[in-house]
């Protein structure tokens, strides 16, 4: 639970609101914004001030539909729509009743306008416990940095199609997953202790000992470029100098107990693992660094995939539609690369993950929610035991 910041002085990221104020969305909405182009903050709603200090608690009523009420409003007048982690509320409770706390996280999306009468829009930014418009040379130099992001965004998708279409191209039945974090150049110091406890210990990324897992298999082997973790069997975990990310599994891996028929715990597993293992790479990222996933199941038709979990009855009849499906493509292929924020996957790197679970049973034209239970719709993280 968050620490109600009463006493406090409002500041750089810092800022307080009597509850009268959600009457006036547009001036959460400014403060807001000039949170997003500076630093970040918090911007308390429920407390009132007194030469800057919070001095009382000002209690939210219908504290919950009040937060959906603001937070379409934030949406939809805020340019761009801030996304995961860039903006989140949470309702606080309180002894004289609940508060709303406005989480802004620091961004390299700047910059952000406010959306006012007639189209207009509004940029200003926080400095101190105060806000200020945005100069015309200031605007410039943050669209400049804006755009360049984007373009090392379009550029990284380029690269990773590119590399998926080339190993697409062995015709090797597999799983194969790449990820990669958009941003300052990271490098890895391949010879680092650390790094070799990743891979030969699944522990210490989160995993299953004896799980379906990229890491725990086999002696790693490092150079300048790359560590990487193989076996007899076809599995391969590489881990780059600059941070990215490649498991291939052979497809036969992914097959338990009846052949041509992918257990679902493998698949999940496999790929969540490859994401708990990216985490844990990443930490010395900046947190708002975009990473992005490229995946494809290879040599796939004619494969089978049940719906729901093992332990199940939908699952041995084919879920509630009482269907079957076998694979009738070649390969299956995500449409766009999965995208979330160093941030987003260090608070669940499960989360991040499921996207890619998610589209593999509606590919195979599963609908509703066709994915096992183990893998939790409320927490978003896979619990196999």
């Amino acid at each position: 639970m968050s620490a109600i910041p009463l006493g406090q002085h409002e500041g750089l990221r810092l800022e307080f609101k009597q509850a009268e104020v959600l009457g006036k969305p547009e001036t959460v909405a400014r403060e807001v914004v000039a949170m997003l182009n500076a630093e970040g903050g918090q911007v308390w709603i429920g407390l009132a001030e007194e030469n800057g200090y919070a001095v009382r608690v000002t209690p939210v009523r219908e504290a919950e539909r009040e937060r959906g009420r603001l937070l379409d409003h934030l949406i939809d007048t805020i340019e761009p729509t801030p996304r995961g982690v860039e903006l989140t509320i949470d309702v606080v409770a309180h002894d004289d009743g609940a508060l709303l706390v406005v989480r802004i996280g620091e961004s390299r999306r700047k910059p952000y306008a406010q959306l006012v009468k007639g189209d207009a829009r509004r940029y200003v930014r926080r400095v101190d416990d105060r806000l200020r418009v945005l100069s015309r040379d200031e605007l410039r130099d943050l669209f400049a940095g804006s755009q360049a992001t984007e373009d090392g965004l379009a550029e990284a998708r380029k690269a990773l199609r590119e590399e998926r279409n080339q190993k697409q191209m062995e015709r090797r039945p597999a799983l194969w997953l790449a990820i990669r974090a958009v941003g300052p150049v990271m490098q890895i110091d391949t010879a680092a202790d650390d790094l070799l406890d990743l891979l030969v210990f699944p522990r210490e990324s989160g995993n299953r000992v004896d799980g379906w897992i990229c890491v725990g298999f086999g002696a790693p082997t490092r150079n300048a470029e790359e560590l990487r973790l193989d076996d007899a069997g076809g599995r391969s975990t590489r881990i780059r100098h600059d941070g990215q990310v490649r498991v291939e599994v052979p497809l036969g891996s992914l097959a338990w107990r009846d052949a041509n028929t992918i257990w679902p715990y493998a698949l999940m597993e496999y790929v969540v693992s490859a994401f708990r293992l990216t985490r844990e790479l990443y930490r010395r990222c900046e947190r708002d660094a975009t990473v992005l996933a490229e995946f494809a199941l290879f040599g796939l038709k004619g494969w089978v995939l049940r719906p729901c979990s093992p332990n199940t009855v939908e699952y041995s009849i084919g879920g509630r539609a009482g269907e079957i499906v076998a694979f009738d493509r070649q390969d299956l292929l995500l449409l766009q690369p999965v995208e979330c924020t160093v941030s987003e996957l260090e608070a669940n790197a499960d989360a991040c993950a499921l996207p890619i679970i998610e589209s593999i049973y509606k590919d195979f034209g599963y609908r509703g929610r066709p994915v096992p239970r183990e893998f939790d719709p409320v927490t978003k993280r896979l619990n196999l035991g």
